[in-house]
């Protein structure tokens, strides 16, 4: 059921445009966000995340064209399970940014 689960959820994103609000941290979530690297993609900046440091990796719009991209991304790699890749924590809205950035939140 697990990859039926998926591909229902990714269909349904992309029908509706939304994505998962189990994906979302909530605001404030990530503290003491420090801009650490900028490449062709986007931004990379260091934050706390509780008590763990994370990456908050902020994607360049140019770069995924529709948001819908960004949403898919989120949605697989929240589903993935392998001892090689990283966990995700979520998708974060950072603060006070306009337009409004949207990142995705990994250790």
């Amino acid at each position: 059921y697990r990859r039926y689960l998926f591909n229902v959820l990714v269909r349904l994103s992309k029908e509706t445009g939304y994505c998962p609000t189990s994906l979302y941290l909530s605001e404030g979530a990530v503290k003491d966000l420090v801009s650490q690297a900028q490449g062709g993609f986007g931004l990379v900046h260091k934050g706390n995340f509780g008590s763990r440091i994370v990456a908050v990796k902020a994607l360049n719009r140019d770069i995924y064209t529709s948001f819908y991209a960004f949403k898919k991304e989120a949605i697989v790699w929240r589903y993935l399970r392998h001892p090689n890749c990283l966990p995700f924590y979520g998708v974060y809205d950072i603060p006070r940014q306009k337009p409004r950035v949207t990142a995705l939140v990994s250790p």
